[in-house]
């Protein structure tokens, strides 16, 4: 059993602890930071190589939107001023990618990208996040996990750390106020957790918590998501 993760520096947020509830015999993990679906696309570089390069996984988690929101934004490939931008886009540089990954039977997580810091690039990732959802509703192999419900503060807004003194782990957003800290991998886990226990059949430990992943230095920067919450 091999569970992928993809996507750009964000997607190391949510692989420590999915690692640490399914750690054990039979399961790899293996990963590949890729820029999204714009570059891959319109280059006419092979997609995503690493995903696929050892044989279809069987999960891939998926979680990106920094390079690609860029990439986007650039308006090299696409003017996003356009009002067909949206179909254009999903038709021509999301569609392919999933198609060439799920065709072989693979399963994919997708998490959304959540409310960052700045209110302009979080409107942007709210378009995203539109297209992707509909990309993975209309696909059976494709699970949608919603992070804005997960991480942001009840109206929706912004929360880079949880206001609660007792919460295991209280910063939720890196102070650069983008990436995530072990807070919200905290809370990402447990649908993620859940889905790949339904498509899989694996069982995850139920003391994974108590493992050392929030110490993970490449999903949470020392020095950065261990400062102190305000």
């Amino acid at each position: 059993m091999r569970i992928f993760f993809a996507g750009d520096s964000m997607v190391e947020g949510v692989r420590p602890p999915i690692e640490a509830a399914f750690a054990g015999p039979g399961v790899s993990f293996s990963k590949d930071l890729v820029p999204g679906f714009v570059n891959e696309t319109v280059s006419g570089n092979p997609i995503w190589p690493g995903v696929l390069r050892d044989g279809p996984p069987d999960v891939v988690v998926m979680l990106f939107g920094v390079w690609e929101n860029a990439a986007l934004r650039s308006g090299e490939h696409l003017d996003t001023t356009e009002p067909g931008w949206r179909l254009r886009y999903r038709r021509e540089m999301i569609e392919p990618v999933i198609e060439q990954i799920t065709s072989a039977g693979t399963h994919i997580i997708w998490v959304s990208m959540t409310t960052v810091r700045s209110d302009e690039i979080s409107a942007q990732f709210a378009e995203l996040n539109q297209v992707w959802r509909f990309v993975a509703s209309a696909n059976d192999q494709v699970h949608w996990i919603d992070s804005q419900s997960l991480l942001n503060a009840p109206g929706g807004e912004f929360r880079e750390s949880d206001p609660d003194p007792n919460a295991p782990y209280r910063r939720v957003i890196n102070p650069d106020g983008l990436h995530l800290c072990a807070g919200a991998g905290f809370r990402l886990a447990p649908p993620i957790r859940a889905k790949i226990v339904e498509i899989t059949g694996l069982s995850a430990d139920p003391d994974w918590d108590n493992s050392d992943w929030s110490t993970d230095r490449f999903g949470y920067i020392p020095g950065e998501c261990t400062q102190p919450v305000e």
